[in-house]
């Protein structure tokens, strides 16, 4: 059982993305609808993030994320420009442990992320733009395996079993790497320790 996970470097490149906006105000105008795309949109992890893992879910409460982008509007508007802010998103994902050293990422959910485009850039009459972004990567899923450093595991097969066995016999009475209690010789406290971790 995993107790804790540390993430180190993580980037979201979505492929399919839907954005939802609000309407947007204009002096005289009122409020109309301002249709806004993103596109080469990612989310780049900045710093690390490291998490107790409670009931299978490791959570990072306010994890640093860049937000990198284009931006264009149409409709009573146009602009266009580069997204580019750091933003704060709590990340959460299921941990799981799968036989043969494997472990699965998945239900990962990231809460809503606000940028706001230089006001500059905008065209005139408009002097704000939010654009939030609200993650539901549903469908996120990630494994692979990962190393365990059994010392009874003498061939690094993943598993300690007869193969083992067989070497620390080979070893008996010696040193050698079935020497798993340390005190230089291969001998039955070292049998008992590999039997103890059998697979």
């Amino acid at each position: 059982m995993f107790t804790n996970l540390s993430v180190t470097s993580l980037t979201i490149d979505p492929a399919n993305v839907t954005f939802h906006f609000d309407l947007y105000c204009f002096p005289f105008l009122g409020c109309q609808a301002l249709d806004v795309a993103v596109t080469e949109f990612s989310m780049v992890q900045i710093g690390s993030c490291a998490s107790p893992i409670v009931n299978s879910v490791a959570n990072c409460p306010s994890m640093q994320m860049a937000l990198v982008g284009n931006y264009s509007t149409t409709g009573v508007a146009t602009a266009s420009g580069v997204l580019d802010g750091t933003v704060a998103s709590s990340v959460a994902t299921r941990v799981q442990a799968l036989p043969k050293s494997k472990l699965k990422l998945d239900q990962l959910t990231l809460s809503p992320m606000t940028i706001v485009p230089d006001p500059a850039l905008l065209p005139a009459g408009v002097t704000a733009l939010t654009i939030t972004i609200a993650p539901a990567p549903g469908a996120f899923s990630m494994s692979g395996t990962y190393a365990v450093v059994n010392p009874s595991d003498l061939n690094g097969d993943g598993v300690v079993d007869a193969a083992d066995l067989a070497i620390l016999l080979s070893q008996w009475g010696g040193a050698g790497s079935a020497d798993l209690d340390g005190n230089g010789d291969v001998g039955a406290s070292d049998l008992a320790i590999l039997l103890n971790a059998w697979s």
